[in-house]
Protein backbone atom coordinates (compact mmCIF):
# COMPACT_ATOMS: atom_id res chain seq x y z
CA UNK A 1 0.00 0.00 0.00
CA UNK A 2 1.47 3.36 -0.97
CA UNK A 3 1.65 5.90 1.82
CA UNK A 4 -0.59 8.92 1.37
CA UNK A 5 0.43 12.03 3.24
CA UNK A 6 -2.34 13.62 5.25
CA UNK A 7 -2.93 14.95 8.72
CA UNK A 8 -2.23 12.34 11.41
CA UNK A 9 -5.04 10.04 12.51
CA UNK A 10 -7.22 9.65 14.47
CA UNK A 11 -9.47 12.58 13.65
CA UNK A 12 -11.98 14.02 16.06
CA UNK A 13 -14.92 16.40 15.86
CA UNK A 14 -16.00 19.32 18.03
CA UNK A 15 -19.49 20.77 17.88
CA UNK A 16 -19.91 24.49 18.26
CA UNK A 17 -23.12 25.86 19.72
CA UNK A 18 -23.77 27.82 16.54
CA UNK A 19 -24.35 24.56 14.67
CA UNK A 20 -20.87 24.45 13.18
CA UNK A 21 -18.37 21.58 13.43
CA UNK A 22 -14.60 21.60 13.54
CA UNK A 23 -12.60 18.52 12.58
CA UNK A 24 -9.19 18.01 14.19
CA UNK A 25 -6.28 15.69 13.53
CA UNK A 26 -4.42 13.68 16.21
CA UNK A 27 -2.28 16.72 17.05
CA UNK A 28 -5.42 18.86 17.56
CA UNK A 29 -4.79 20.89 14.42
CA UNK A 30 -8.00 22.05 12.78
CA UNK A 31 -8.29 20.26 9.44
CA UNK A 32 -11.81 21.26 8.42
CA UNK A 33 -14.62 23.56 9.41
CA UNK A 34 -18.16 22.74 8.40
CA UNK A 35 -21.31 24.78 8.73
CA UNK A 36 -24.14 22.88 10.33
CA UNK A 37 -27.85 23.26 9.53
CA UNK A 38 -28.27 25.81 12.34
CA UNK A 39 -25.31 27.86 11.23
CA UNK A 40 -25.53 31.52 10.34
CA UNK A 41 -23.37 30.80 7.26
CA UNK A 42 -24.98 29.85 3.96
CA UNK A 43 -23.99 26.93 1.75
CA UNK A 44 -21.83 23.91 2.46
CA UNK A 45 -23.92 22.94 5.45
CA UNK A 46 -23.70 19.41 6.84
CA UNK A 47 -25.36 17.61 9.72
CA UNK A 48 -23.62 16.41 12.85
CA UNK A 49 -24.18 12.85 11.60
CA UNK A 50 -22.35 13.63 8.35
CA UNK A 51 -19.41 15.23 10.16
CA UNK A 52 -19.25 12.21 12.48
CA UNK A 53 -19.36 9.84 9.48
CA UNK A 54 -16.42 11.65 7.86
CA UNK A 55 -14.35 11.23 11.04
CA UNK A 56 -15.27 7.52 11.38
CA UNK A 57 -14.58 6.80 7.70
CA UNK A 58 -11.14 8.42 7.81
CA UNK A 59 -10.19 6.77 11.10
CA UNK A 60 -11.13 3.29 9.85
CA UNK A 61 -9.90 3.51 6.25
CA UNK A 62 -6.45 1.94 6.73
CA UNK A 63 -7.71 -0.83 9.06
CA UNK A 64 -10.29 -1.90 6.47
CA UNK A 65 -7.80 -1.71 3.60
CA UNK A 66 -5.34 -3.81 5.62
CA UNK A 67 -8.00 -6.46 6.28
CA UNK A 68 -8.91 -6.62 2.59
CA UNK A 69 -5.24 -6.89 1.62
CA UNK A 70 -4.72 -9.78 4.09
CA UNK A 71 -7.72 -11.59 2.69
CA UNK A 72 -6.84 -11.01 -0.97
CA UNK A 73 -3.17 -11.99 -0.51
CA UNK A 74 -4.02 -14.95 1.68
CA UNK A 75 -6.55 -16.69 -0.53
CA UNK A 76 -3.99 -19.42 -1.25
CA UNK A 77 -3.17 -20.14 2.39
CA UNK A 78 -6.05 -18.80 4.51
CA UNK A 79 -9.06 -20.97 5.15
CA UNK A 80 -12.49 -19.45 4.45
CA UNK A 81 -13.07 -19.30 8.22
CA UNK A 82 -9.83 -17.34 8.72
CA UNK A 83 -10.83 -14.88 5.99
CA UNK A 84 -14.23 -14.41 7.60
CA UNK A 85 -12.56 -13.89 11.00
CA UNK A 86 -10.30 -11.15 9.59
CA UNK A 87 -13.23 -9.43 7.90
CA UNK A 88 -15.50 -9.65 10.94
CA UNK A 89 -12.80 -8.27 13.25
CA UNK A 90 -12.16 -5.28 10.96
CA UNK A 91 -15.88 -4.61 10.60
CA UNK A 92 -16.48 -4.83 14.36
CA UNK A 93 -13.66 -2.34 15.03
CA UNK A 94 -15.00 0.04 12.38
CA UNK A 95 -18.55 -0.15 13.72
CA UNK A 96 -17.38 0.39 17.32
CA UNK A 97 -15.40 3.51 16.46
Amino acid sequence: MSEIKHSPLPYSMAYEGSGDFQLYDAERNEIAYASGPDSRFMGGQISEETASFIVRACNNHYKLVEALEKISMGTAWLTPDEMIEIAEKALAEAEAA
